[in-house]
């Protein structure tokens, strides 16, 4: 928690939302090993992995106010696993609800409002406009999930190449120390002297928005929109995002409050030190930051279409390409799908979007998995974490696990185990060095593993297989 305050209060490129699913992880995980009477039979394998997959399920929803959308994203990030289970899914969800309603009644508290219980959920997307979605969006949702597909195999590409880098070179702990300020002094000079650049670039301020605005160095009555993107918080400037379509509707050209320079300036610049940033030893998170990036990437598409082919505002009008830029570009490198749906619908709600951006989601994976996998499986290569594929290689879909350890050199080799076996096979295993067994059924096949400290405790508790108990049963 406190890292994760003092990256974001520093100014960095990264979002808060996934040091939050971690959070609640390791509530989850605490809450297993907490010196509590009664809180003993928690501490098993299987309910420590539900506490977890809870904990991280309830960060997500308070992050973005979405029960659903949170209780799905634990489940497609876990894929594949085996301990999900349709009763376990109704907890989860159940955790998560809990999580969304208690945020809604600190903010409510905090707000001086104790009997008011509306959306206070850290990232708001605003209120949409239903009206302006049009059939123009499918095209656009196609062209715009393309290009937030490029953009996401490349920010993987380009930051897994310097994940390399760092842990090739920055071996000690006061570098990477010196790197996180490095990154700090980096990002606040170069966004600060970017917008000292274009200090000149000054608007007419607009009635009702001065909590958004920032005067920089321009005369009273005006603001510098660059300085209102960078200078802004990052909920702050998703909501001016969605609020500038509304805006140009009733103004001339000239007087618009972002050009296009601006929004591609801002893109630039939160896309180059994402990916930098995205991998300094500080909890981060990338929705936010993808987010932003797919919004700038919806609103140049608009700016496109209005100022290169001449569209009406009134007819296109433009939020919705902001949000199915925003959720493209998140599929195009976390490489999620029914998950981030969910979270962005519950987030906007707007249902009328739902069809564009889960196209735009679709075709922006769709272009990234041509090139490169997703950022959390190289993260996890990174590591050396020993977890399965979803998908089983054709030449080893119908092999039988004696059939591949037979194929190994004998020091390679390991022991298998029946689900029901004699007490003499048992002790054979023991005796073996392997910590972990291989668990076929009577076809060969793998169903499992099992610890051979599992193996000490069902002996020890003389959990025998009793076939005449079964057929009673």
């Amino acid at each position: 928690m406190v890292g994760t305050l003092m990256a974001v209060t520093g100014g960095l490129c990264i979002g808060k939302e996934g040091p939050l699913a971690h959070i609640g992880a390791n509530v989850g995980a605490i809450v297993c090993q907490a010196p509590i009477k009664g809180f003993r039979v928690l501490q098993n394998d299987v309910t420590k992995r539900q506490l977890i997959a809870a904990g991280a399920s309830a960060g997500v929803s308070a992050a973005f106010g979405a029960p659903i959308g949170g209780s799905l994203f634990s489940y497609e990030i876990s894929k594949p696993n085996t301990f999900w289970t349709f009763s376990m899914l109704w907890r989860v969800f159940l955790c998560s609800s809990i999580s969304t309603f208690t945020l809604s009644i600190l903010s409510a508290l905090a707000s001086d409002s104790p009997f008011s219980l509306s959306d206070q959920a850290t990232l708001k997307f605003g209120d949409l406009e239903d009206e302006e979605n049009s059939l123009l969006d499918l095209p656009a949702a196609i062209i715009v999930g393309a290009t937030c597909g490029c953009l996401g195999a490349l920010f993987i590409h380009v930051n897994v190449s310097l994940a390399i880098l760092r842990k090739k070179y920055i071996t000690k702990n006061w570098m990477k120390i010196w790197e996180a300020l490095f990154f700090a002094f980096a990002t606040s000079f170069v966004f600060f002297g970017t917008t000292l650049l274009r200090g000149k670039n000054c608007t007419k301020s607009q009635p009702g928005n001065e909590d958004d605005e920032f005067r920089f160095y321009c005369p009273d009555g005006e603001y510098n929109p660059l300085a209102s993107l960078i200078f802004n918080t990052e909920g702050g400037t998703i909501r001016s995002f969605l609020a500038y379509p509304l805006s140009i509707k009733d103004l001339e050209p000239d007087e618009r409050p972002v050009s296009t320079w601006n929004i591609l300036i801002y893109l630039v610049l939160w896309y180059f030190f994402t990916i930098t940033t995205y991998g300094v030893w500080v909890p981060a998170g990338l929705f936010l930051p993808g987010i932003l990036i797919g919004c700038s990437v919806g609103l140049l598409y608009m700016q496109l279409m209005i100022q290169g082919f001449g569209y009406n505002i009134e007819r296109i009008g433009g939020q919705s390409y902001i949000i199915i830029g925003a959720a493209s570009m998140l599929a195009g490198y976390c490489r999620l799908t029914y998950s981030l749906a969910v979270i962005m619908l519950e987030t906007t709600q707007s249902i009328n979007l739902f069809l564009p951006m889960l196209i735009g989601i679709m075709v922006s994976l769709a272009v990234a998995r041509g090139f490169n996998r997703s950022l959390y499986d190289y993260a996890i290569r990174a590591k050396q974490m020993p977890l399965l594929r979803n998908h089983v290689p054709k030449k080893n879909k119908d092999m039988r696990v004696k059939e591949l350890l037979a194929a190994r050199d004998y020091y390679y080799s390991c022991e298998v185990v029946e689900s029901v076996c004699q007490v003499q096979r048992l002790e054979q295993l023991i005796q073996t060095p392997y910590h972990t067994i291989p668990v076929v059924n009577m076809a060969g096949k793998l169903i499992g593993l099992i610890p051979k400290s599992f193996i000490f405790v069902l002996i020890e508790n003389h959990q025998w297989y009793n076939e005449n108990l079964k057929s009673k049963k």
